[in-house]
């Protein structure tokens, strides 16, 4: 079979289809699939959707750097510490098809399923919840959101909702349950960086000062730590009533946008018959330095993980040595180290070298990004990666060398490699402007079908590649 490792050729091979399907069914799926490839191979997507995304001035007003989820000041990753980064991006995410984000003008969010074609809005009432992160992973879609209280009160809380159904029959998001991951004072938000990561059985956060610091704590609150909480044991429910909001109502002529002063009726910690997650264990920070972990000179965060079977989490750190700035693998060569916890039970801890290429720090969207596939020619100038696993498909997106200290805002490119390409071998561009278009925002989604970048921190930007060709347009949410 040609194409063997697209998803529809996996898909037929899988359902032992192959044999019962007609040779018009064959013939439109080669033709679709012979498409596609032959647009990534000349970097053109067939269509481009541009989504206009919730615009923050609307609602963060000049408490933006409290709501917003700020980046760290300086990161070890880098040769002279201080990091370039872009600017504030907004919440949005992408896995397997499914893409969520929030409309300009909508307090809601949309969920939209690229294989059926669909779009919805998700049951979550987002008045006087500013988001601070979105995330999909293993199939549990996590949306992290603040409260603001009286005085220098703030709630920090997360929601969970589990994503059903498959690509025939249509996808959608059913809500699991929200807990409380924080009570900061609006100082501590503003001094300090936060980064999590969850499966289907877990959810751990980590907190930490924005660079580095003599004292962990202000006042009597800690700075740094990780917090791992136990989410198996949520649910799907009905939307809780507090949270759902009429699609009628979404369009009320007499609403003021005020996200701010917006009441939250439901507050989850008040509710005695709501499912709210175990705290499972709380590392503090003696314990962090005990491992040698998470703090040098500056923050070294890269990512985390969570292996729910073996009770581990993963701390992934990236430390750049001047010993190796002469290294025989090039100019720069950071080195990813990995600290393996144990939080559940007593158990040994292994921290380690591994051997894998990583990326400098460029802000909070790359604590989500998987380590490079390989290593390529200018790896500092590397931005983002996404590969899609199924496939090999795989989309690089980089900044264009430019002279020492100059103060030129930075040209971005994205490549695409194919299933037996190398890297720096006639690489495939997006054509168009639309790899710097795209690049903007530091942050790339997508796999063999679609690609998705933000560009000037307001408007989204889909690139289709097995779309019936359409004209450019601006779709009206």
């Amino acid at each position: 079979m040609l194409y063997p490792q697209t998803r529809e050729s996996r898909r037929l091979e899988a359902d032992g289809t192959i044999e019962g399907t007609s040779k018009d069914e064959i013939r439109k799926l080669f033709d679709r699939v012979a498409s596609r490839y032959y647009h990534l191979l000349r970097g053109d997507p067939r269509s481009v959707e541009i989504h206009s995304l919730q615009i923050p001035e609307l609602y963060y007003s000049l408490r933006y750097d409290i709501l917003h989820r700020t980046a760290f000041d300086a990161h070890q990753s880098h040769p002279m510490v201080d990091v370039f980064q872009p600017e504030n991006t907004l919440p949005w995410a992408y896995d397997d098809g499914i893409l969520v984000f929030q409309p300009d003008k909508k307090p809601y969010l949309m969920f939209s399923d690229i294989e059926s074609e669909t779009s919805h809005p998700i049951p979550f009432s987002l008045r006087g919840k500013p988001i601070r992160n979105i995330r999909i992973q293993c199939r549990i879609l996590l949306i992290e959101w603040i409260k603001l209280g009286p005085g220098d009160e703030v709630g920090h809380f997360a929601t969970a909702f589990d994503i059903l159904g498959d690509s025939f029959s249509g996808r959608k998001p059913v809500f699991l349950g929200t807990w409380c991951i924080g009570s900061p004072s609006r100082m501590w938000l503003s001094q300090t960086c936060f980064h999590s990561s969850h499966n289907r059985h877990h959810y751990v956060l980590y907190t930490g000062a924005r660079s580095h610091v003599e004292s962990y704590t202000y006042g009597d609150e800690t700075l740094e730590g990780l917090k791992i909480w136990d989410i198996s044991n949520l649910k799907a429910l009905d939307s809780h009533p507090d949270y759902i909001v009429e699609p009628d109502n979404w369009e009320s002529p007499d609403d003021s946008w005020d996200f701010i002063n917006a009441p939250m009726r439901f507050d989850p910690r008040e509710d005695s018959s709501y499912i709210v997650p175990k705290l499972v264990t709380e590392i503090s920070v003696p314990i962090l330095r005990f491992y040698d972990s998470l703090r040098m000179i500056a923050p070294t965060l890269q990512g985390l993980s969570i292996n729910s079977e073996e009770g581990i989490v993963d701390i992934v750190e990236n430390i750049y040595h001047n010993e190796l700035y002469e290294d025989e693998d090039g100019p720069y060569n950071p080195t990813p180290i990995v600290t393996s916890i144990p939080f559940i039970g007593q158990g040994p801890w292994w921290r380690r070298e591994v051997l894998t290429h990583v990326f400098p720090y460029r802000g909070h969207d790359s604590l989500e990004s998987s380590p490079l596939k390989m290593r390529t020619v200018l790896p500092y100038l590397h931005v983002a990666e996404v590969t899609d696993d199924i496939t090999g498909v795989r989309f690089r997106l980089s900044m264009k060398p430019r002279e020492i200290g100059s103060s030129e805002p930075p040209e971005y490119v994205v490549y695409i490699d194919l299933p037996g390409h190398e890297p720096g071998d006639n690489d495939i561009e997006i054509e168009d402007d639309l790899g710097t278009i795209v690049g903007q925002g530091c942050k790339i989604r997508g796999d063999e079908r679609i690609l998705i970048g933000e560009y000037g921190s307001q408007e989204l930007y889909i690139l289709r590649f097995d779309r019936p060709e359409e004209p450019s347009v601006e779709v009206e949410n």
